[in-house]
């Protein structure tokens, strides 16, 4: 495992500084175990583990690691769906996985850095100790799920709005104070006027400002989701929802590009013509 850790800039940010030899980050969100596709995320293991995709250095889960969906205030007094639910069941189940995702993801890069930002759906279980403090310690995320013991970096950063940056990129599950609605990323870059690459609304969306000079348009892109589409909540009304992952390629000067990879049937193609499938 990798010692590369970040730090807090002078502006309030957890920082890495782009080594010289360049940087490669590759990543996901809104996974919402238990209810991820695992067909999606397998044909992602294949891609990564495959001779021709380059080396990554980090991993980021940027945000909804857990869905925790029964501690969401939708269900506050539905006891019955209530009925048979653990947190014990969930951590145990999700600890497997993450074994499983951690022993993937350095078949790409033994040294991979893991790093996961913290979601809305992360946080429920903080909200279940606001109302029963007896629970502190026991039913948290990040310390059912062994992440100082997995070397995983975890921000703690939803309410704070705190941002993610490495290069000239910064992440956050969704910094909600920065817009919302049908034109979510148009509403964050208008506010931040810096690259924020998002996660939380589960769809594919880009809009960029210009700045004066050359080159010194910024964006925000909404990066998709790895969940499955059809979540109980929803019923059977359509989505804009799209599966995706990303990777990003810094330039030692900060300079990035980020590509975004758009899942189809559990499956999807890269620009050098691979196709990944998790179907078989």
């Amino acid at each position: 495992m990798s010692s590369y850790r970040p730090f807090l800039n002078d502006q309030g940010m957890m920082e890495k500084e782009v080594p010289s030899r360049g940087y490669k980050v590759v990543v996901l969100n809104d996974i919402h175990f238990p209810n991820h596709d695992q067909k999606s995320i397998r044909a992602f293991y294949k891609f990564l583990g495959h001779k021709d995709t380059p080396k990554f250095d980090e991993v980021i889960i940027n945000g909804d690691l857990m869905d925790y969906a029964y501690c969401s205030r939708w269900i506050k007094s539905k006891y019955r769906y209530l009925e048979g639910t653990r947190f014990k069941d969930d951590h145990d189940a999700a600890n497997d996985w993450l074994d499983d995702f951690q022993d993937k993801c350095r078949q790409n890069n033994k040294d991979i850095n893991f790093t996961i930002l913290e979601g809305n759906h992360d946080k429920r279980p903080k909200d279940v100790i606001e109302a029963n403090p007896q629970l502190a310690g026991l039913i948290e995320m990040q310390n059912s799920l062994n992440f100082e013991e997995r070397g995983i970096f975890f921000m703690e950063n939803w309410e704070n709005n705190q941002l993610y940056k490495i290069g000239d990129a910064h992440f956050h599950h969704y910094p909600r104070k920065g817009g919302g609605g049908k034109h979510h990323a148009k509403g964050i870059v208008t506010r931040f006027r810096m690259n924020i690459i998002y996660a939380h609304l589960h769809d594919s969306q880009l809009f960029a400002v210009s700045q004066y000079g050359e080159g010194n348009a910024v964006y925000a892109q909404s990066n998709g989701c790895m969940c499955e589409y059809r979540q109980e909540y929803l019923g059977y009304s359509p989505t804009n929802w799209q599966q995706a992952f990303s990777t990003i390629d810094f330039h030692k000067s900060g300079n990035f590009n980020h590509y975004l990879y758009q899942i189809k049937d559990n499956a999807f193609t890269t620009p050098w013509g691979k196709r990944f499938s998790g179907r078989n």
